[in-house]
């Protein structure tokens, strides 16, 4: 699912491709191989920890973390977000993103997070919460 959610990332309209979507899981698929070398190297011991500890996967050896059993409890992949015009299209470009990467992995759980996402889900709910609190004033 990890190259679905890459192949995802690269082809999502909201997602700029320039600078185009970075994480180990490209560069360690590039270096590995077909998809055939990267699924064996998945599941032999180490090949992954090797590849972190390279000099070439050094730079991502913070985005992957291992659990207890030795496989990935967490990762990261870092892309960049295209302009959006307005605030209400900022959200609808997020909830965008959220919808189709986590649909392009649903066995990973994937959480889709960024800063400037915190002030955007703001924005998502800032209307209906206008509303309610000037209702609320005017029955006082």
């Amino acid at each position: 699912e990890l190259a679905a959610l890459t192949a995802a990332m690269g082809a999502h309209k909201e997602i700029s491709l320039t600078p185009p979507p970075d994480s180990w899981y490209i560069t360690w698929a590039a270096e590995v191989g077909n998809a055939t070398d990267v699924a064996a190297a998945w599941t032999s011991a180490g090949a992954l920890g090797d590849f972190l500890g390279s000099p070439t996967g050094t730079l991502y050896a913070s985005d992957v973390s291992f659990g207890a059993d030795a496989a990935i409890s967490h990762t990261r992949m870092s892309v960049f977000m295209e302009p959006q015009e307005d605030g209400m299209a900022q959200v609808a470009a997020m909830q965008a993103v959220r919808d189709d990467l986590t649909e392009a992995a649903p066995s990973l759980g994937v959480l889709i997070y960024s800063k400037a996402f915190v002030f955007w889900e703001g924005l998502a709910v800032i209307k209906g919460e206008t509303v309610r609190n000037v209702i609320v004033a005017a029955c006082l």
